[in-house]
């Protein structure tokens, strides 16, 4: 069975992924604000899904959602969908590029 994580999972397309039938993890914002969708998305329902609520501009809480990622797989992720949205400041803007090539390209970790 594959394994997926999922930013941006608690509606729309991010949430079209957790409904597959694979071993999922769901990155979500805010359960609170997830409350709006189907049960099925937050609860034990679906036996291989695993949520997080982990803002993806928060590196502590994804640290921890990969971490327990990794107990789960085996240290094995098969895909990555960056569903998310982010807003970024002008400072964000220059925090990330301070980390690029100077081209505008981000390093790949």
């Amino acid at each position: 069975m594959s394994s997926y994580l999922v930013t941006g999972a608690s509606r729309g397309i991010g949430l079209g992924f957790v409904l597959e039938d694979n071993v999922v993890f769901a990155l979500i914002r805010s359960k609170e604000t997830a409350l709006k969708a189907p049960p099925t998305t937050l609860g034990n329902e679906i036996p291989n899904l695993h949520v997080f609520e982990a803002d993806i501009m928060d590196a502590k809480a994804l640290k921890v959602a990969a971490e327990i990622a990794a107990q789960v797989t085996g240290g094995k992720l098969d895909v990555l969908i960056n569903n998310a949205a982010a807003t970024y400041s002008e400072n964000d803007w220059r925090r990330i590029l301070d980390f690029s090539d100077g081209e505008g390209q981000l390093p790949i970790w």
